[in-house]
């Protein structure tokens, strides 16, 4: 909160790119060495975890048209573009003061995206991003729009692998860590 706008801007591009490495279906030795300039030939380190354990993939064709539309339409009918955070709340049917206000609960694509619940719907939509079909103008409050790729996308409708978004673990799903009663104090100490 005491930092300048242009702190802040620094920030969230770097929260972005963070949570981009962090969903990344890619090579993580690939996206390391790209983000520092150097480009590798190789794909496939064998060392990852994307490269040991591929993440689950699905046919994301008509999701991927689903939220395209939708952000086609919210600009079409307003004239501006929006955040994911509303993209999603448009595709899931939510009943909010800005949805009203702008109308946006009488666009064709208000409440069709049943399947997915708004954190599945935001997995989806920054992976639209990351494959160059909507750009998020950091600029304008990190508004979406569709890239001439997504525009050939939602005119050609070719199949679009995306990976499953993750499911929410409860607390009693999730793996205990073990604990060991025998450590060396030494070592503790130095760490």
């Amino acid at each position: 909160e005491k930092t300048s706008e242009t702190e802040k801007e620094v920030a969230r591009e770097q929260l972005r790119l963070i949570i981009h490495y962090a969903e990344n279906d890619d090579c993580r030795r690939a996206s390391l060495l790209e983000y520092f300039g150097e480009i590798t030939e190789t794909k496939n380190c064998q060392s990852c975890d994307n490269c040991l354990e591929p993440k689950e993939t699905f046919d994301g064709t008509i999701p991927a048209q689903k939220i395209l539309s939708c952000i086609f339409r919210i600009y079409q009918q307003s004239g501006f573009s929006v955040g994911v955070n509303h993209v999603v709340e448009v595709l899931t049917g939510a009943n909010t003061e800005k949805i009203r206000k702008w109308k946006h609960d009488s666009l064709s694509t208000y409440n069709i995206g049943q399947e997915f619940g708004r954190d599945e719907w935001a997995h989806l939509v920054r992976q639209l991003i990351r494959k160059k079909l909507v750009s998020q103008n950091q600029q304008q409050f990190s508004t979406l729009l569709l890239t001439p790729d997504g525009n050939a996308f939602l005119k050609a409708k070719p199949d679009l692998p995306l990976t499953t978004p993750p499911k929410k673990r409860s607390p009693q799903t999730q793996r205990a860590i073990p604990q060991s009663e025998e450590f060396d104090p030494k070592l503790f100490e130095n760490l």
